[in-house]
């Protein structure tokens, strides 16, 4: 497959430039067709909702820079608006709103890939068993007890990246661990009589 040329990818917004156009190389090519604004230019515009496509493209400028998509994907899963309303479109000429991590994770991924001249149906992003949907990552955090006492301890924690399906499986939460990092070989040491 041949690839994009970067200076398009870093250069042209998909708000001007049709990256559904296969055909599509190089920087020099949309500068030679002209602008060619998206059809849902002004409903973004005036409605403040974000879209999946300019998400996707931001995405693919990191990875054009040398980072993968999977970390980009997991990157753009905490954003402050994940959760709000997002344009998508598989053509650039019908749009919905979509809503939701999962969602609009799977919307973004499309868009990178379509804008990368990716297979647009293939997924970086892991896959419930149970409803074929998204899993999201979630980071979680444990707190370790080990100190002398029960419930004591330096203050330690752990972190964890946990996949999990919003639809049939509960949120992620961290717990507690209870460790003795000092080995049994201290406890009877400070149990014998001075």
């Amino acid at each position: 497959m041949t690839e994009r040329e970067k200076e398009l990818i870093l250069k042209a917004s998909p708000c001007e430039v049709n990256y559904f156009d296969r055909n599509l190389l190089t920087f020099r090519q949309a500068l030679e067709k002209g602008r060619e604004l998206c059809l849902n230019y002004s409903a973004c515009e005036s409605g403040g909702i974000p879209c999946a496509l300019t998400c996707g493209w931001e995405v693919a400028q990191h990875i054009v820079n040398g980072s993968n998509l999977k970390k980009e994907l997991n990157d753009f899963s905490y954003v402050p608006f994940i959760n709000n309303e997002f344009w998508k479109s598989v053509n650039r000429r019908d749009f919905e709103r979509i809503r939701g991590k999962p969602d609009v994770l799977s919307a973004v991924e499309h868009s990178a890939r379509i804008i990368l001249r990716e297979d647009a149906f293939d997924s970086s992003l892991e896959r419930c068993a149970k409803c074929d949907g998204v899993k999201i990552l979630e980071i979680v955090y444990d707190t370790i007890r080990d100190g002398l006492f029960p419930c004591s301890g330096g203050g330690k924690t752990r972190r964890r990246d946990v996949y999990y399906c919003p639809k049939c499986e509960p949120k992620p939460a961290g717990g507690i661990i209870e460790e003795d990092d000092f080995g049994d070989a201290f406890f009877r040491k400070l149990s014998k009589p001075l």
